[in-house]
This record gives C-alpha cells, structure tokens and sequence, in this order.
C-alpha cells in the first residue's frame, strides 16, 4: 500500500513538474533568490557597521575605565589623607569640634 502511495504521489509530482517546471522555463529556482540576496547583503553591512560601533564603543568604555581608576585612587588618596590628620589632630588634642 505504501507502494501505491509513492508512486502515485510520484506521478502527481511529475505531471506538475512537467507543467510548471521553473527550470524548464528559465526562471531561477527561487523566485525571490534575488530579494533575499539583497536582503541579505543589506543584513551582512548592517553586522560589519554595527561590529564597527561595538569596537568604537569597547574602545571609549576602557578609556572611561582608566579614568575612573584614576579617581578612585584619587579618592582612596583623600580619604587616607582624611582619616591621617584627623587622627593626627586627635594626638595633638587640637582637633575642635566642627560647628
């Protein structure tokens, strides 16, 4: 039975080739082959474009980290240099009580 099935599928698909055969007649396989070409090559440029973004991007982000490590260390800096005299004017016992 399974027989059956295949060989009259098989000559349904022959029949319907021989009449609409895209080959015979000179189209391409795909009929939108052309469209999904440019679509394509539109997607390809938009990736390296955006690639080209993302490598600017990588490269603004590590200069904002170098500078953000400078004022961090700046600021580690002032606090030891805070937390120095502040102990510093307490051995001294001139430290005055801030208004």
């Amino acid at each position: 039975m399974n027989n059956a099935r295949t060989t009259s599928f098989s000559n349904n698909n022959n029949d319907n080739n021989n009449v609409s055969n895209p080959q015979k007649i000179g189209n391409p396989v795909n009929p939108h082959e052309e469209q999904q070409n440019s679509l394509l090559t539109r997607v390809v440029s938009h990736v390296q474009k955006l690639n080209d973004v993302m490598v600017e991007v990588t490269a603004r982000l590590q200069e904002i980290n170098e500078y953000n490590r400078d004022i961090v260390t700046l600021s580690q800096v002032w606090g030891n240099y805070t937390r120095n005299v502040g102990f510093n004017l307490e051995s001294i016992q001139r430290l005055d009580d801030p208004k």
